[in-house]
């Protein structure tokens, strides 16, 4: 009687830590991104200086410029000084 305790004692942690697991696993498969979302959130993650870009896309980037007597916004402007760092 005292083992069979023992062994439902041991075996309900095994079988809990191996749900949650198997639930972990579901859900990553369920909620993988695809490739749009991949590239969307890469954009974000990784900055780059217009040096760094390849030709075809540094014109692109260079040839964007915000005149300031025309830009609007509805949230805050922060200027930050870096001293050219």
């Amino acid at each position: 009687m005292l083992m069979r305790k023992r062994l439902i004692a041991l075996a309900i942690p095994v079988l809990l830590i191996g749900a949650a697991l198997a639930a972990t696993l579901l859900q990553q498969q369920a909620t993988a991104p695809d490739a749009a979302t991949e590239q969307r959130s890469a954009q974000h993650e990784y900055a780059a200086h217009v040096e760094d870009l390849p030709e075809r896309e540094r014109s692109a980037a260079q040839s964007v410029s915000i005149a300031a007597d025309t830009f609007a916004t509805h949230l805050p402007l922060v200027s930050i000084e870096t001293g050219g760092q």
